[in-house]
């Protein structure tokens, strides 16, 4: 379950609203939704930094890291943190554990709960029902702010909220509770649609002296 929780909070992140600007007033959290899956499907690739902060619910303790996000059509993705580093080249997955020193290899569509961004992206709003968008002033730009309720459980998610960019229409921030009220707050930087993203960015390569678990 945490493996979707991640993936989830990638795809909510990277995606763009693309013809909100023509609103007149604060959109609704469906017609934001509806624009978020028209920018991403004509999305070729995306890079960011991002900052996250993980808040433990039982002992109130703060992990904070940065990383990176890499995607590009086709399903590839590159999750980097010095924590985890997740890479598909949208055949092939790779999860790397620095700590550990190990390495599972797996048929991406074989893994268990492997909800890819682009999937996640025109699934959500089956699973989820928007609430109420509100303005919110964001390091100095003006956001719409709008949460995510399940529509049922079993999603190992009890809310999401995103913060877009009145602006351009990025996905600035975003924020989900688990089932155990554990919080995981993201907030992206440096971001750059369509980049130039070699493809050999998209495929994992095993550092020597790492062990590999090859489940394909």
């Amino acid at each position: 379950m945490k493996r979707f929780s991640l993936l989830m909070a990638v795809a909510l992140m990277v995606t763009t609203v693309g013809s909100s600007a023509a609103f007149a007033k604060t959109p609704s959290g469906k017609a934001l939704i509806k624009d978020v899956q028209g920018a991403y499907k004509d999305m070729d690739s995306f890079s960011c930094r991002f900052q996250l902060a993980f808040t433990w619910a039982v002992v109130e303790e703060t992990d904070k890291q940065v990383g990176t996000i890499l995607m590009a059509k086709g399903d590839k993705f590159r999750y980097e943190s010095p924590n985890q580093v997740m890479v598909t080249d949208g055949t092939t997955l790779w999860r790397y554990s620095p700590a550990n020193q190990q390495c599972i290899v797996e048929n991406l569509k074989e893994v268990e709960d492997a909800a890819l961004p682009r999937e996640l992206l025109f699934d959500y709003p089956k699973k989820f029902d928007a609430g109420e968008v509100t303005e919110v002033n964001l390091d100095g730009r003006l956001t719409y702010r709008f949460p995510l309720q399940p529509k049922e459980g079993g999603l190992g998610v009890a809310e999401v909220k995103v913060w877009v960019d009145a602006t351009d229409y990025i996905t600035r921030k975003m924020q989900y509770l688990d089932d155990s009220g554990n919080q995981t707050l993201y907030s992206l930087h440096d971001i750059q649609l369509n980049p130039v993203i070699p493809d050999e960015r998209f495929v994992f390569d095993v550092p020597e002296g790492v062990k590999v678990f090859d489940l394909r």
